[in-house]
């Protein structure tokens, strides 16, 4: 009876040890299932980093085209202001000349001008003479013509 006893302790022991070993086999599994749980969390905010991070690549290389465009635009607009600013030296330059010419011109226009003046007086005064020859023609002829018929036997 002994052996049954102790055969029935074994068991008893066998079940308690395989009750107490599938406890722990239960916690494992829970422990699993935590963790799966977790681990598909976690793969979920991979995924969605994953998804902001091609959104932030897409974003980043439209603002690289975007300042590649402006880029250009700015070198076009330097080449304009380049031009410009040629354009505008010559501009003084002709300006510069066109003023010197001018204090050249301007002596001589006013000589010119008095010129003209000195004519147009002496315009006037020849006119005046010359009206003053034409009365004296005329007094003379009127004379001349008194004369003859004073002279005309009658």
């Amino acid at each position: 009876m002994e052996e049954l006893k102790a055969s029935k302790d074994r068991l008893e022991e066998a079940v308690s040890v395989l009750a107490h070993q599938d406890n722990e086999i239960k916690a494992s599994r829970n422990q699993i299932e935590e963790a799966e749980s977790k681990l598909g969390e976690r793969v979920k905010e991979l995924n969605a980093s994953r998804d902001r991070l091609e959104e932030a690549k897409c974003k980043l290389e439209e603002r690289v085209n975007e300042l590649k465009a402006s880029r250009k635009q700015l070198k076009e607009v330097d080449s304009v202001l380049t031009k410009t600013r040629r354009c505008l030296k010559l501009a003084e330059s002709q300006y510069k000349a066109s003023e010197a010419e001018r204090g050249i011109l301007l002596p001589k226009i006013e000589t010119l001008e008095n010129n003209v003046q000195k004519e147009h007086n002496l315009l006037k005064k020849a006119e005046a003479k010359c009206q003053q020859l034409k009365d004296e023609v005329s007094r003379l002829q009127h004379e001349v013509q008194i004369t003859k018929s004073a002279n005309r036997p009658e």
